[in-house]
């Protein structure tokens, strides 16, 4: 996230995640509340349907 706040410093980054509680730490809301400008987005729980989105951003990115 450090690279994606720099890469984007005048514009305001929203991140899609999932629901991993590794996303929600007290560490990772503490660094979101240093940055608002990058807003996250919690997938719902049980939306494995994403993880076929995400393999389709990953093969056009490459």
């Amino acid at each position: 996230m450090k690279t994606v706040a720099a890469a984007y410093r005048d514009r305001k980054p929203h991140v899609v995640v999932d629901n991993l509680s590794a996303h929600t730490t007290d560490e990772v809301n503490n660094w979101l509340g240093r940055h608002p400008r990058i807003v996250f987005h919690f997938t719902p729980t049980g939306s494995s349907w994403l993880n076929m989105v995400g393999i389709w951003f990953s093969i056009i990115t490459r």
